[in-house]
């Protein structure tokens, strides 16, 4: 569905920002990472089974359960008197045993609270994700939005061999081309591995195309992510 030349030209781009590459067959596309992430939800849970989210968070991570008739748990992060956030990594890493929690929706950097999250700090989600056996989808539409002296550090390459891990990014914050009059270039990109469900890799970008992450395209009705 995409040439060699926009692969190259996007692993590039996260070659040079993140010092991140992944294989061409993990790409895949959807219209924007809000649609990404509800089609993704419907297809890796099932109605009785929940997602974890931690708070404040936006909307739209909310909304996703509830258009999948999916119960959320909420781990809220801790805050000083300074106003910045921390991860409560007891409550966070309780969560996980609640029955039937099987996803993380998962934002880097954080919205609302700005933060990005250090490499000891993914390192120890990744570890709790992966001693639960979860799903994690990793929201990562702001990753270029950063103060001078700040990295973003995707969470792909924290679990680079992870087989539940599936990566959204976008460039309409990027590259301003998000639009609420519906005038804008809306795209985004999800990277996976081999999903255990084979429903998943084909609802992130419409039945009939089998590959991971897809070349943008010009839809002025679709949303552009977070």
């Amino acid at each position: 569905m995409f040439s060699d030349d926009y692969y190259k030209a996007f692993s590039g781009w996260c070659e040079k920002m993140y010092g991140w590459t992944f294989p061409k067959e993990e790409l895949a596309f959807s219209p924007g990472i809000i649609p990404a992430m509800y089609q993704l939800t419907e297809s890796l849970l099932t109605k009785n089974e929940k997602m974890l989210i931690t708070t404040p968070s936006y909307g739209y991570f909310q909304h996703t359960a509830e258009y999948n008739g999916i119960e959320y748990v909420c781990s809220p992060l801790k805050i000083d008197k300074d106003g910045y956030f921390t991860i409560d990594f007891e409550d966070f890493g309780d969560t996980p045993l609640t029955p039937m929690m099987k996803l993380v929706l998962w934002c880097s950097p954080h919205n609302p609270s700005g933060r990005v999250w250090t490499e000891g700090e993914l390192r120890r989600i990744a570890q709790i994700v992966e001693k639960n056996n979860l799903w994690i989808i990793s929201d990562e539409i702001h990753c270029d939005l950063l103060r001078n002296g700040k990295k973003h550090i995707p969470l792909g390459k924290i679990m680079p061999d992870y087989k539940k891990l599936i990566t959204c990014m976008s460039a309409s914050k990027t590259f301003n081309m998000a639009d609420p009059g519906g005038r804008g270039l809306h795209r985004a990109y999800a990277l996976g591995h081999n999903h255990k469900r084979p429903s998943a890799q084909k609802d992130i970008h419409g039945p009939g195309q089998d590959s991971r992450i897809c070349e943008p395209s010009l839809n002025s009705g679709a949303s552009g992510g977070v």
